[in-house]
């Protein structure tokens, strides 16, 4: 399986002061906020390991068919990284879930794996030609398709995304649903697709 996630560091900027009284300690573990406080952009920090939780926390949604706000559940362990690429390990309870992540000075992006494999793989960040929220879902959905159709030589046309009562986006070719795994995430002027094909 796998799941994504993408920060906009302007948007969030905005949208939320990380460093407000009791913010870190809800969110984030004592060995988290240690990472947070000794990386040289704190911020920067915050919104890494809140993507590699949110693209495990995705995962765990399409394994259980379920939803839990509970983001000190999932406790991410840093790997190698350097300034621009990270990669890293998210547990939760007796699962692990393989991250890598990529920093730039406008985003964060993270694909989650729950077992790193030699099945097809497609995954793209892009920034949104339509600046109007209502339009995003379509645009991506239309980025992934034709991206895939491309690299297996389908037509596009033959494709399609439904998404069931969890917001879990399903792949169908010709009308039957395609084995896969789909992540699809957005945020701010970003969006990004990650999909394991079997």
């Amino acid at each position: 399986m796998i799941g994504n996630d993408i920060v906009d560091l302007a948007a969030a900027g905005k949208e939320c002061n990380w460093q407000r009284h009791g913010y870190l300690k809800k969110v984030f573990t004592s060995r988290e906020q240690a990472y947070i406080s000794n990386y040289r952009e704190p911020g920067s920090m915050v919104w890494l390991l809140w993507s590699m939780k949110e693209s495990a926390y995705k995962i765990f949604v399409q394994e259980n068919f379920r939803r839990l706000l509970a983001p000190l559940k999932f406790q991410c362990r840093l790997g190698t990284g350097s300034d621009l690429n990270f990669s890293g390990e998210v547990f939760f309870e007796k699962k692990s879930y393989k991250t890598s992540s990529r920093i730039s000075a406008y985003k964060i992006s993270t694909r989650a794996y729950s077992e790193i494999s030699s099945k097809f793989l497609i995954s793209n960040d892009f920034e949104f030609s339509e600046r109007d929220y209502l339009f995003r879902n379509e645009e991506m959905s239309n980025n992934f398709i034709y991206d895939l159709s491309r690299r297996i030589n389908k037509p596009a046309g033959e494709f399609s995304i439904k998404k069931d009562t969890l917001n879990i986006p399903y792949l169908f070719y010709r009308g039957n649903r395609f084995n896969s795994s789909i992540s699809f995430s957005h945020h701010g002027r970003y969006g990004s697709y990650a999909a394991e094909l079997f």
